[in-house]
């Protein structure tokens, strides 16, 4: 349970750093409205992978 924890505050952690810093500063000036987009569709999904893997992992049998 600790680990799962640790992967949920990582994600955040990343979604901060990217819709604060990353999004403004880098991928707007550069990309656009569209790299924003296409930056916040790969964010959603790649966190959404791992809660989903976390969450439906099967427990080990022991």
């Amino acid at each position: 349970m600790k680990k799962n924890w640790y992967r949920l505050v990582c994600i955040g952690i990343c979604h901060i750093v990217l819709y604060i810093y990353m999004v403004p500063r880098v991928i707007y000036p550069r990309f656009g409205k569209q790299g924003v987009v296409i930056a916040t569709v790969l964010a959603l999904g790649i966190s959404i992978a791992i809660v989903g893997n976390v969450w439906f992992r099967k427990k080990k049998k022991y």
